[in-house]
């Protein structure tokens, strides 16, 4: 069976950035952060309903984001992580050579070195898939291990004073 072959489009992480995908600051699902579209980067949620500019506070917190036990992956939106599946998942990684004219340092050329090893691919690829599954299910609900940011009813029963059982007197000691 033939490797698995890989060649650098050349493109950088710049490339990605215009359009990510982010957490929505009101409900915590999946966001969308578009840049160059209007005079002012925009925050737009499906879910709930929200579209502001982001102006001074900057861009919302990632998405697609995955710990591993070597560190943090992370892409913008969906091209981004399918250029960082392929590059992984390739047996044989191939780049324009050194005297081409054009860029040297691409988004796949920045990748950590624990990313590029081949004895992490799984962990990686593992990771990957995880953030792949994460923007389907965060379509419906909120990501795992984070709440959405809802008021709960409180636990307490509305019982009158006077039903109300009073606390049983101390016997010996202080009140």
């Amino acid at each position: 069976m033939p490797p698995v072959r890989f060649h650098d489009p050349g493109l950088t992480s710049y490339d990605f950035a215009d359009a990510a995908l982010v957490r929505c600051p009101r409900c915590d699902r999946v966001a969308h952060y578009e840049r160059h579209t209007r005079p002012e980067a925009r925050v737009v949620c499906r879910s709930c309903g929200l579209s502001r500019t982001s102006g001074r506070c900057g861009r919302p917190p990632l998405w697609l984001r995955s710990e591993t036990r070597h560190g943090e992956i992370w892409a913008y939106n969906l091209e981004h992580l399918d250029l960082i599946r392929r590059f992984v998942a390739a047996d044989l990684r191939e780049r324009d050579p050194w005297y081409e004219h054009g860029r040297k340092m691409t988004a796949v050329g920045r990748l950590p070195t624990w990313i590029k090893s081949a004895k992490n691919r799984t962990e990686v690829l593992r990771g990957i898939d995880r953030m792949r599954a994460s923007v389907i299910a965060g379509l419906g609900r909120a990501a795992p291990g984070r709440r959405a940011h809802r008021a709960r009813p409180s636990r307490r029963r509305a019982v009158p004073d006077d039903v109300r059982p009073r606390p049983a007197a101390r016997v010996g000691g202080r009140p």
